[in-house]
């Protein structure tokens, strides 16, 4: 009982490291990429609303609202 808790333990705390040290490295993306992902959300912004006009189907619809709303992100992360 004292072996398991104990190799619990160390699991969690690993799997916290790991977590910790990957949302470190998450938090250290360069500024620069904004405008990439920007223009590549636009680019999908497109494409979705060209398939929004052709199928007019409603998750294409809102596939189209939801590029919108990362694009409208993208832009209150680079100000």
């Amino acid at each position: 009982m004292l072996v398991s808790s104990a190799r619990s333990e160390k699991d969690i705390s690993v799997k916290f490291f790991h977590f910790q040290f990957y949302n470190d490295k998450a938090a250290q993306v360069d500024l620069n990429l904004y405008p990439l992902l920007f223009a590549q959300l636009a680019s999908v912004a497109s494409v979705v609303k060209n398939l929004a006009t052709i199928y007019d189907r409603r998750h294409v619809r809102y596939a189209y609202f939801v590029v919108n709303l990362l694009k409208l992100f993208f832009l209150y992360l680079q100000e």
